[in-house]
C-alpha cells in the first residue's frame, strides 16, 4: 500500500541501515525483498542507497559516518516524524533523554537528529522537506511495524509521549506478557515490550518488514547468508527475528491483517 502524504508527528516515517559494507547489504535485502535500489551521491563522498517497491521508497542503506570505529555494528534505525525538530529536541533532556546527534540538514531531503530515551533506546527524528518518508508500507517487503525492546516499556513510552505528543497504553498480549502500544491520533503506530533478562537482547528499536509467506522468507534469508535467531507465532501474526550477513537484526512478520 502507498503512503504518499506527509506523516503526522510521532509516527515512524522512515527506517535505514548503517551497513559496514553497503554492497553486501544491498545484495542481501534486494534479493530477499525485491527492493529496487538507487544510489544517491553524498556531498562528503560515498552514497546513500534508496530502496523502493512499486515506485515508493521503503528504506535506506548507508554506511557508518566517516571516522566511526571499525567495531561499530551494522544496525537498523527507526525515525519518527516531527513537525519542528528544534522544538522537539528542546524537550528531550527535561523528559530524561539525551540528544546523541544534534540536528543536521540532509541536503534538500530534510533535517534529522538522534536521541536516546531514558532506557537506552536510540531513535532518529526526521523533519521532512523533499523526502517525506516511506512511500510504500504494509505490504510484502515494506515496513509494517516498529517496536522498542526495553527493560521499562512504560517509562520509555512516557518519554516519547513527552517529546512527540504521542499517547500509550499497556495491556496483556497473551500469557504473562504485557505489551505497550504507542498511539498517534487514536491509531497504533509503534510498540514497546520487555523481554526476559536471560534472553540478553539489548535495548533497541527494532524494524519489522511484512512478508506474504513467512516460511519462504525465512528460507530465503538463510540461503542469502542471514541467521534466523527466532521464529514464533504472535497475536499479530507469525514472525521471525533475523540477523543479516553483517549482524544487523530485523524482523519479518506475516500480518494477520494489514491496514494502511
Amino acid at each position: 500500500m502507498s503512503h504518499r502524504d506527509g506523516y503526522p508527528q510521532g509516527v515512524p516515517s522512515w527506517v535505514d541501515l548503517q551497513a559496514k559494507d553497503q554492497e553486501v547489504a544491498k545484495a542481501f535485502y534486494s534479493q530477499l525483498f525485491g527492493w529496487e535500489l538507487d544510489d544517491q551521491p553524498l556531498p562528503m563522498g560515498g552514497h546513500y542507497t534508496m530502496a523502493s517497491l512499486d515506485g515508493g521508497a521503503v528504506a535506506g542503506i548507508g554506511s557508518p559516518p566517516p571516522g566511526s570505529p571499525d567495531e561499530m555494528p551494522s544496525v537498523w534505525t527507526t525515525y519518527f516524524a516531527v513537525d519542528d525538530l528544534a522544538e522537539v529536541l528542546a524537550k528531550v533532556e527535561d523528559a530524561g533523554g539525551q540528544v546523541v546527534m544534534p540536528a543536521m540538514q540532509v541536503m534538500e531531503s530534510g533535517h534529522m537528529a538522534m536521541v536516546a530515551d531514558p532506557t537506552g533506546g536510540v531513535a532518529g527524528l526526521w523533519q521532512a522537506n523533499q523526502h517525506r518518508g516511506a512511500g510504500t508500507v504494509n505490504q510484502h517487503g515494506a515496513l509494517v511495524w516498529n517496536e522498542l525492546i526495553t527493560p521499562d516499556p512504560d517509562g520509555a513510552a512516557a518519554f516519547y509521549d513527552a517529546i512527540l505528543g504521542t499517547t500509550h497504553e499497556t495491556g496483556p498480549m497473551g500469557g504473562d506478557t504485557d505489551y505497550t502500544v504507542i498511539n498517534v491520533d487514536g491509531r497504533s503506530v509503534a510498540g514497546a515490550m520487555a523481554l526476559p533478562e536471560h534472553e540478553g537482547v539489548p535495548t533497541a528499536w527494532t524494524v519489522y518488514f511484512a512478508t506474504d509467506d513467512i516460511d519462504a522468507t525465512v528460507a530465503r534469508a538463510k540461503e542469502l547468508g542471514g541467521t534466523v535467531m527466532n521464529q514464533v507465532d504472535s497475536p499479530a501474526g507469525p514472525l521471525a527475528v533475523i540477523a543479516d550477513p553483517q549482524g544487523a537484526v530485523f524482523q519479518v512478520m506475516q500480518p494477520i491483517q494489514m491496514d494502511d
